[in-house]
């Protein structure tokens, strides 16, 4: 008995011949590249989710070494409704200190702070989950790594 499969027919009992998936794939590569026409399932094309945004708002008590001394610092996160995040850090003694250039791309946050003996401190830090890992660095060549937990 014969079988007719795709236009072509073959004796019963004989399997229809598969290219090898590297013939396949190269031969759809090279016909986008030709400019042929190709057609893709939305079925086989898995949409990829975009990446969430960290939650990085909030109150962190912050371990870090300045002049040679560690310190515990409180640092506040907030997110304003215009979108914009603000901040400031209040050490063992007030002042609170705003930070300034504050940025937020994802889970990675940047800012500036300056501190009252008149340093630029600028700040490169990672927000996962509950823990704050980074580093710090003064206008005078001071720094350290930065390393925090959320608090309620």
């Amino acid at each position: 008995m014969m079988k007719s499969v795709l236009g072509r027919t073959r004796a019963a009992g004989t399997r229809t011949p598969r290219l090898p998936a590297r013939a396949v794939y190269a031969a759809t590569i090279l016909g986008v590249l030709a400019g042929a026409p190709v057609r893709v399932s939305a079925q086989s094309v898995p949409a990829t989710p975009a990446p969430a945004s960290a939650q990085v708002a909030g109150r962190y008590s912050v371990d870090v070494s300045y002049g040679g001394q560690a310190l515990n610092v409180l640092m506040s996160l907030f997110k304003r409704e215009d979108g914009t995040y603000g901040g400031s850090v209040l050490a063992d003694q007030p002042p609170e200190i705003p930070l300034a250039n504050l940025k937020v791309e994802g889970a990675k946050v940047t800012a500036t702070m300056p501190t009252p003996d008149g340093v630029t401190v600028t700040m490169e830090f990672t927000v996962t989950g509950d823990e704050l890992t980074g580093t710090w660095k003064g206008s005078n060549g001071d720094g350290s790594t930065i390393k925090g937990r959320r608090i309620p």
